[in-house]
C-alpha cells in the first residue's frame, strides 16, 4: 500500500494517479522509481562523484581543440538554421544538405542561441551533456539490479572509456545518438524489470528511438526492435509483444518521426527553385 507524501492524484488502480511516497515514484499502485535507504537513487553521492568527473574530463576540455572533421560542417548547418530562421531543413551554403536528419543541428543551434556565441566549446557542449546524462543513465539503470558501488563501476567505465573521451566532446552524432537509443534500450528494459505498466515503457522506447533516428538515421529503429523483439520472442512474452500498450508505444514512435518528416517534406518543397542556366 502506497502512503502519500506528495501527489499530483490520487494513486490507485483505479486511475493513472502519480504520487511521491516513502516507497518512491508511483504511478497508480506501480512503483516507477524506488527509494533505497531513504532516498532516490539520484541523491546518492556516487552520482556527484561521478558528475564531477565527466565535468572535469569532458566540459573543462571541450574548447581546447579546433573543430576538425565534419564538426565545421555541422556547426555551419546550424549557424545557417539560425542565420535563416529555418529549423526544418539542414543546410550548407544554402543548398540541402539532406545527409544527415537534423536533430544534432538544433542542438548546436539551442546551445548557440541560448550562450550567444559559435565558440568551439558551444558548439560541443550538446555532446558533453550527453555524455554526463548517459553516464548517469547507467548508474539509474544499474541500480535496479546493484549496489552502490556496482552502480558506481558500470556509470565509470562509460564514462573513463578511452573512445568515449575523444567521441564525447566532439560534435558529432554519436554522444547525443548514443543518449536516446541507449535511453531507449535501457529505460524499456527498466520498465520491464520494474513491471510499470506496458504503455508507459514502450512509449518512452519507441519515443526516445524515434527521436535517435532524427539524430542518425535508420539505425536507430533497427537496433531497438531488433533487440526488444528479440528479448519478447526469446521469453515468449506474447502477451506483451500483442499487447495495447505495445501498440500505444508503435504509434508514439510512428507519430514522431511522421510528423518531422512531413514538416521537413513541406519546407523542403516551399524551397525548390529551378536550375539556374549557365
Amino acid at each position: 500500500m502506497i502512503h502519500h507524501i506528495w501527489r499530483l492524484g490520487e494513486a490507485g488502480p483505479d486511475n493513472l494517479g502519480l504520487a511521491v511516497s516513502e516507497h518512491g515514484l508511483a504511478l497508480g499502485t506501480t512503483l516507477l522509481v524506488e527509494r533505497r535507504d531513504g532516498r532516490f537513487w539520484f541523491f546518492e553521492p556516487e552520482v556527484l562523484f561521478l558528475t564531477l568527473f565527466v565535468v572535469l574530463a569532458y566540459f573543462v576540455r571541450a574548447g581546447e581543440l579546433p573543430l576538425r572533421g565534419e564538426e565545421p560542417t555541422r556547426a555551419q548547418m546550424a549557424f545557417e538554421m539560425v542565420s535563416g530562421n529555418d529549423f526544418l531543413v539542414p543546410r550548407a551554403q544554402g543548398q540541402p544538405f539532406r545527409i544527415r536528419p537534423p536533430l544534432q543541428m538544433w542542438a548546436i543551434a539551442a546551445s548557440a542561441m541560448a550562450l550567444g556565441d559559435w565558440s568551439e566549446w558551444t558548439i560541443r557542449l550538446h555532446a558533453v551533456v550527453a555524455s554526463l546524462a548517459t553516464t548517469l543513465l547507467v548508474y539509474g539503470y544499474a541500480r535496479t539490479f546493484l549496489g552502490r558501488l556496482g552502480s558506481l563501476a558500470a556509470g565509470a567505465a562509460f564514462a573513463s572509456f578511452a573512445d568515449w573521451f575523444q567521441m564525447g566532446r566532439q560534435a558529432e552524432t554519436e554522444a547525443i545518438f548514443t543518449l536516446l537509443l541507449g535511453g531507449a534500450l535501457l529505460l524499456w528494459h527498466w520498465g520491464v524489470v520494474r513491471g510499470w505498466p506496458d504503455w508507459v515503457f514502450f512509449s518512452v522506447g519507441y519515443g526516445l528511438m524515434a527521436a535517435a533516428m532524427l539524430a542518425k538515421g535508420m539505425q536507430a529503429p533497427v537496433y531497438f526492435v531488433g533487440a526488444t523483439w528479440l528479448h519478447l520472442l526469446l521469453t515468449r512474452d506474447w502477451k506483451r509483444m500483442f499487447s495495447i500498450g505495445h501498440g500505444v508505444g508503435l504509434a508514439v514512435g510512428a507519430g514522431v518521426v511522421a510528423c518531422s518528416s512531413r514538416r521537413r517534406a513541406s519546407r523542403s518543397h516551399q524551397n525548390i527553385r529551378p536550375p539556374s542556366v549557365p
